[in-house]
């Protein structure tokens, strides 16, 4: 009976064990989420706040990812983001507070010079005979 006992409790542990494997080995997605919330006020256009994951999961008729102007970065297993864009990174970074983003460019002008190859050569001096007057 005592055997019988044992592989009653080996079975119980397999299966717990079986069953962490499973479920505990994955990632568990956050509880809240910081997402910077869009108002309709120009001074200021964001509010920092913290949602739950259930907020910006896509379902419910208030869900965030439905509020076309909030900023919320992507949650694996929950939602891909929202207006992530390289701005709205800027602003979420930024305390949701915004920030001018300014685009450079740089125009580079192409110029040539041209070098004409010239050949100078010189002669070595030569030996002239002349005949000199002499007051003698």
């Amino acid at each position: 009976m005592r055997n019988n006992d044992s592989l009653k409790v080996a079975g119980v542990v397999f299966v717990a064990v079986g069953l962490f494997g499973v479920y505990g080995a994955s990632a568990a997605k956050p509880e809240k989420v910081r997402i910077c919330h869009a108002t309709a006020s120009a001074s200021n256009p964001y509010n920092s706040i913290e949602v739950d994951t259930d907020a910006i999961d896509g379902a419910g008729s208030n869900d965030h990812s439905s509020h076309s102007g909030d900023i919320i970065p992507p949650v694996d297993g929950v939602t891909a983001g929202l207006n992530w864009t390289t701005a709205g990174q800027a602003i979420y970074n930024n305390d949701c507070s915004p920030v001018t983003v300014e685009e450079t460019s740089t125009t580079v002008e192409e110029t040539s010079t041209t070098v004409e190859d010239t050949t100078t050569t010189v002669e070595p001096a030569k030996k002239v005979r002349i005949c000199h007057a002499t007051a003698s």
